[in-house]
């Protein structure tokens, strides 16, 4: 039997408002255990966003104003898994948009997509599975011993393995492709996916040139008819460039506030510059004035003076709760 889009609609992905903002999206019960939120506008889905691009924008931005630029891919709920597959390789998109009779029913995902196809061709017991080799998401099989038994194409050729076999076997996560803290944090998902518990975490895994790849990882207990786990299925969706995007955008968010700092600091620099100059004259001035007995005029200048020290001491003022404001937003 043919399994098609409306098999595979993923459950982690919420319907949200248009007009409703990021924030208060991602604060929702109902987005609590969705990655994906779907922007549903008249009856249609006009994008999507993930839970770690809603984290990483402007809260106060719009849900439909965080999906206005996004390109679209729309399925029939009729399509085969084969050409969701091919969709998947042709277009950067975090999922497809199935639509019925012009109604929105649902989005494919990466990760519904193969989960689905590892589910429906486990018994093959076939390690070249032509979904999973289409696939742009890196597919693993483990064991209930923890124990990779399966890679699919993606993920060898992403990670620059040649030789796949030398992994199988060997206890998941490995060694060679994971650093020790976040191999201990894979650890523990794989413990709870074993009993039975869905589990997602973003994980860095270095490729055999030594280069990082981020994964966004999902780990899916398969059970018997009773109940036990059997295998897990560990999905990972290469968000690397996402992950770049994110480091960039806040260096560029870290550097405009600097820049904003730096010219607040040179606002009161020059604020503080003209007092001084004022001070310095007013006491030659006033030196001159005394110098020559001209005690009014040296009394004027006197109290010109004291207001440019009171002006000065101001300025000096603003500026240190300037910087303890500043120190205190870049410590908190």
């Amino acid at each position: 039997m043919t399994i098609v889009a409306r098999q595979v609609l993923s459950s982690n992905v919420t319907s949200v408002e248009p007009n409703a903002l990021v924030r208060d999206t991602l604060r929702g019960k109902s987005f609590d255990a969705a990655r994906q939120a779907a922007v549903v506008e008249g009856g249609k889905c006009i994008g999507l966003w993930t839970r770690a691009t809603g984290e990483a924008a402007d809260a106060n931005a719009t849900n439909k104003a965080l999906v206005q630029d996004q390109v679209l891919v729309i399925v029939d709920p009729e399509t085969p898994l084969k050409e969701l597959a091919r969709l998947f390789e042709k277009h950067d998109v975090p999922g497809l948009i199935v639509l019925s009779d012009g109604e929105f029913i649902g989005v494919v995902t990466q990760l519904s997509l193969l989960s689905s196809a590892v589910e429906s061709e486990l018994g093959a017991e076939s390690r070249s599975q032509s979904l999973l080799e289409a696939s742009p998401v890196c597919t693993k099989l483990v064991d209930r011993e923890s124990r990779l038994t399966y890679m699919s194409g993606a993920g060898q050729r992403r990670l620059g393995i040649s030789n796949v076999e030398e992994f199988y076997g060997q206890s998941f996560p490995s060694q060679q492709l994971y650093a020790t803290p976040w191999r201990r944090l894979l650890v523990q998902l794989v413990e709870q996916a074993l009993k039975g518990k869905v589990q997602n975490m973003e994980v860095p895994a270095f490729a055999v040139d030594g280069s990082q790849v981020w994964y966004d990882t999902t780990l899916s207990p398969i059970c018997d008819a009773d109940g036990v786990v059997q295998h897990i299925i560990v999905t990972s969706v290469d968000i690397t460039a996402r992950k770049d995007a994110e480091k960039e955008a806040r260096e560029n968010r870290d550097y405009r506030v600097q820049a904003s700092h730096l010219g607040t600091v040179m606002e009161m620099a020059t604020g503080i510059a003209q007092p001084l100059t004022a001070i310095a004259s007013y006491g030659h001035v006033a030196a001159q004035l005394i110098n020559s007995s001209d005690s009014k005029g040296a009394l004027n200048a006197l109290a010109s003076l004291d207001q440019q020290i009171h002006r000065a001491g101001e300025t000096l003022r603003e500026l240190r709760i300037f910087s303890q404001e500043t120190l205190q937003s870049h410590t908190s």
